[in-house]
């Protein structure tokens, strides 16, 4: 009776340092707008050792260096809508590396400055809806429960792909791994090399499309003419879903 009584003070008190150490690690601070479906996942990552490494070379990074997005920005993609609600998925690679310009959603930017691979989707756009967006801010695509994600969550300036192989395509993996699980009625469009690496991760969907990443260097690959965003629209509303106002 002793023995187990030992065994039941360690293992409470072995939690309770655990749950400790997950409430200092420096990437919890930037979750409190995260959804709680979103977070019952985040929960799960903190407790990985990949994660405890990823968040101390963050912290670091943050500490020394000019990384983007802001903090406060980094889990911007899983505060607008709850797991279940999620229609369509969209995922890119890192950041924008140029000054202030990523804003926690993959292709989108708060600044005045259209970056080239936003350019690149917008000409998509006109192709496929005969529209001319002029908001490079695409939180009110977010905001019909578009999660806009990249594989890499940060970037130091002027260096892309500085953060990569650092831990962050672990928990994006992951976090499609949970999604697709969890919800199967998703669409996703895979932009990119990086991007379609993850489609064996997708183990229930409404339907996957895949184009080349928007950048200048791979746009005309496929992405160019594919129509992929109206086919997006058709899907969604053949699954009795609202079509994506872009």
């Amino acid at each position: 009776m002793i023995f187990v009584l030992l065994l039941i003070r360690k293992y409470t008190f072995f939690l309770y340092v655990l749950l400790r150490y997950n409430e200092l690690m420096y990437l919890n601070k930037f979750i409190s707008e995260v959804k709680d479906s979103w977070k019952e996942f985040f929960e799960q990552e903190f407790e990985k050792e990949y994660f405890h490494s990823l968040d101390s070379f963050i912290e670091q990074e943050y500490k020394n260096k000019t990384i983007y997005p802001l903090t406060s920005n980094i889990f911007r993609a899983f505060t607008f809508f709850a797991v279940s609600e999620t229609n369509l998925v969209i995922i890119g690679q890192d950041p924008y590396q140029t000054e202030d310009m990523a804003d926690g959603l993959a292709f989108s930017t708060q600044l005045k400055v259209k970056p080239r691979s936003l350019s690149n989707i917008f000409k998509e756009l006109k192709n496929d809806f005969n529209i001319d967006r002029t908001n490079y801010d695409l939180s009110d695509i977010a905001k019909q429960n578009v999660l806009l994600l990249n594989t890499i969550l940060t970037v130091e300036k002027n260096k892309s792909f500085s953060h990569s192989n650092k831990g962050w395509e672990i928990f994006t993996n992951n976090a499609i791994k949970y999604l697709s699980e969890t919800n199967p009625n998703v669409i996703y469009l895979l932009m990119g090399n990086n991007a379609i690496s993850l489609k064996p991760l997708i183990s229930k969907s409404l339907a996957i499309f895949e184009t080349s990443h928007p950048s200048p260097f791979s746009y005309r690959k496929s992405l160019m003419n594919s129509k992929v965003f109206k086919e997006i629209n058709k899907a969604l509303i053949t699954n009795n879903k609202k079509a994506i106002i872009w």
